[in-house]
């Protein structure tokens, strides 16, 4: 039975939840889109779409691209639920990686002209793909507990610096050429591994510099273990780019040597795997602050 809520959460596909627990939880979902070759696509969260061909056209060389939520795709969703006398709490991908959220900005101000009496409440998560997830799992918790729409939203503003996301790609050149990354060439003509960590405004940091792949994975380990809070008690994402077999292996590393007793797997989708690249492995979980 669908649950009638005085207000909806919506998010985007930046966030990667898959499309049946986004029904579960009742979420509105903002859609990104991403080219390859030119040609444009949709990303479901899952439904349709092939991850599989999607990295192996990458991995044969095929150009990708995304494509942020445009403000007449905000003002088409949000509208209905005007409409309705709800109020809308929306939880963006990073204002650091997107431009998501000024558009909902622009839909915001459209929105307010035609119903004055209803509330848009925007809140910059500082996160992506799991990270970006696990705030909005908790925020549709909250409201199935009938928290109001400013708790939820305080929640997520108080909490979001302290969800952490690591991104461990096999290569950087997605992110030099989103421009969200310009480190030194030095390291990758040396075969230097990078570690990425979400920071404060939620853009991506250099956590370090690891000489092969397997001190790069102890890397995310002592990362977990030295940041991460009550690790027994959370569950802990590990999100993929299309390389299950190494989620798993990670699991099974943050178990042993991390303490984290529970753990998911998650596929990343194209809008964050466009700029990671085939083979990336994320780790998302809460902790101190960043």
């Amino acid at each position: 039975m669908r649950l009638e809520h005085s207000y909806a959460i919506c998010t985007d596909t930046g966030a990667d939840i898959p499309w049946r627990t986004a029904q579960v939880q009742q979420l509105e979902i903002a859609h990104l889109h991403y080219t390859m070759d030119d040609a444009a696509y949709i990303y479901d969260l899952g439904r349709e779409t092939d991850l599989t061909a999607f990295y192996y056209a990458m991995r044969n060389s095929v150009q990708v691209k995304t494509i942020p939520v445009l403000p007449e795709a905000f003002c088409s969703m949000w509208n209905p639920v005007l409409v309705s006398g709800r109020d809308v709490l929306y939880l963006s991908l990073s204002g650091a990686m997107s431009s998501s959220f000024q558009s909902a900005q622009v839909a915001r101000e459209q929105m307010r002209l035609l119903h004055p009496e209803r509330r848009i409440i925007l809140v910059d998560t500082c996160s992506c793909s799991l990270a970006q997830g696990m705030l909005v799992f908790e925020a549709a918790q909250m409201r199935a507990e009938n928290r109001t729409i400013d708790d939820v939203a305080g929640w997520v503003v108080e909490n979001r610096k302290y969800t952490h996301g690591l991104l461990f790609p096999e290569e950087r050149d997605g992110l030099r050429a989103a421009g969200l990354y310009s480190g030194n060439a030095i390291n990758e003509l040396l075969g230097r591994q990078t570690l990425f960590s979400l920071g404060a405004n939620g853009g991506l940091n250099q956590a370090g510099h690891f000489k092969t792949r397997q001190e790069a994975l102890r890397g995310v380990l002592d990362y977990v273990r030295s940041v991460g809070y009550a690790l027994e008690n959370q569950v802990v994402g590990v999100v993929h780019a299309d390389v299950p077999e190494k989620a798993e292996k990670l699991c099974w590393l943050l178990k042993k040597h991390a303490g984290c007793t529970q753990t998911m797997i998650m596929p990343m989708g194209p809008i964050i795997g466009a700029y990671a690249r085939p083979g990336a492995l994320g780790v998302a979980f809460f902790g101190s602050r960043r």
